[in-house]
């Protein structure tokens, strides 16, 4: 009787390792597929934010070229005013310089 207990009692504590051990590999399994969750989440979120940086960037460079092409057509009618300011006091000398004669 006590050798058919102590057999019981072995078997039953191979079902419990067993269901231990079928436990824990499911534990394990959900883990493994939760971080790769995870992995390919934190991807995708990169993937976002470098795109959403790319997009920024071109629209800065983008607006920086408008600005400077603003520049240089302000600095182009500066110097045309320059110029036609000049020919005006030429303009004036030369009919001063008529006026005296």
């Amino acid at each position: 009787m006590r050798g058919q207990v102590d057999s019981l009692a072995e078997g039953m504590q191979y079902v419990y390792t067993a269901k231990a051990a079928q436990s824990e590999y499911k534990i394990a399994k959900v883990n493994s597929h939760r971080q790769e969750l995870e992995i390919k989440f934190q991807r995708e979120q990169a993937e976002f934010e470098r795109s959403e940086a790319a997009v920024v960037h071109q629209r800065s460079q983008e607006a920086k070229s408008l600005e400077i092409q603003m520049l240089e057509a302000q600095a182009k009618v500066h110097a045309e005013k320059r110029a036609a300011l000049q020919l005006e006091i030429e303009l004036l000398r030369l009919k001063e310089g008529l006026g005296t004669n």
